[in-house]
């Protein structure tokens, strides 16, 4: 009988130990890959600044906790930061989830999303994603306002995650990107790697290398390359799941270390209150810059899902809201 117990706990710590080495190397080929890439897009000389969009938080879930979903699987909200979340859907079950953002400056974002758990290991997705500004103003060279004009920014995704081992998912998504500018345009292509690690039910590990390979081709002929980004995330719950904190670090590769907080409290398993605030870590001058700070709510129940977000950024761009309407149906075949 000892014996038995004493296999089964040495079997049990060899899981662990495997699964921490699996999760600890495949965030090493990830930070890895997204700098080289990063490397390379320096080297050739790219414009950095398309699609920006991508890094905003889509959903309000997401963006009441700063963006920190990384490791969060609870309603499919991280999956825009970490495609292996996609993974925590149920058997037999199609999730849809709508947004629409309410910024100031004129700008507006609206996200649709669903998935479907089509294997008994697989779970696949689709994402679209557009960012609009109709009132862009042109300016001339002493800074007088000649014109207005609109822009545009849209993405298609398409993902796949699923469980390699029983306590760790990874997941996979492939991008094409279509923006204008006024008369201009662009097309693009990108993908996102993640891994998830449930080493125990209270207690997720996320990492993410977000924008690999990601490019636009614009018609005047210049190339833009989307900067890769590298996410790290611990998430923990207490009280039988009612309070989860997560901590995310987000690095690019001209930006300082991005350190985001989140905090849900969650009444009934129905009402949820939610708080973050990210921030920017510089390291070489030992700076911290002043937190955007969020806050939000949500309803949840049967599945159906109503969630608000309010943004209080530190910069002078105002204040944005988000509406986000989530829906599960499971036991569908």
């Amino acid at each position: 009988m000892m014996i038995g117990r004493k296999r089964a706990m040495i079997l049990r710590q060899t899981n662990i130990l495997s699964s921490c080495f699996l999760v600890q190397l495949l965030y090493v080929t990830l930070l890895y890959g997204a700098w080289d890439f990063g490397r390379e897009f320096a080297s050739e000389g790219y414009s950095s600044g398309g699609a920006a969009y991508l890094c905003v938080p889509v959903y309000a879930q997401n963006a009441s906790l700063g963006g920190a979903t990384t490791a969060w699987d609870e309603n499919l909200a991280g999956w825009q930061y970490n495609p292996a979340i996609l993974d925590a859907l149920d058997d037999k079950a199609i999730a849809l989830m709508a947004t629409r953002n309410f910024a100031s400056l004129g700008r507006n974002f609206t996200g649709v999303d669903g998935a479907l758990s089509a294997l008994d290991f697989s779970v696949l997705g689709l994402s679209f994603m557009h960012q609009g500004d109709p009132s862009i103003e042109g300016r001339d060279e002493n800074g007088f306002v000649t014109e207005t004009f609109g822009s545009s920014a849209n993405s298609l995704a398409a993902t796949a995650a699923g469980r390699i081992r029983g306590s760790i998912s990874v997941g996979g998504r492939i991008r094409y990107l279509l923006e204008k500018i006024e008369r201009e345009y662009a097309n693009g292509i990108g993908c996102d790697l993640g891994a998830l690690w449930h080493p125990t039910p209270t207690l997720n590990i996320g990492i993410g290398a977000l924008n690999l390979l990601s490019y636009m081709w614009w018609s005047t002929g210049q190339t833009d390359a989307v900067q890769p980004a590298a996410r790290l995330g611990v998430n923990v719950s207490f009280l039988r799941k009612s309070l989860m904190t997560e901590v995310d670090f987000v690095k690019t590769l001209s930006q300082p270390v991005e350190g985001i907080m989140g905090l849900q409290y969650t009444i009934l398993d129905l009402i949820s209150i939610r708080g973050g605030a990210q921030s920017a870590i510089d390291i070489s001058d030992k700076q911290l810059q002043w937190p955007d700070f969020s806050f939000g709510t949500g309803i949840h129940y049967a599945g159906i899902g109503f969630d608000y977000s309010c943004t209080i950024p530190s910069s002078e761009l105002g204040l944005t809201h988000r509406i986000s309407i989530t829906a599960t149906l499971r036991d569908l075949w």
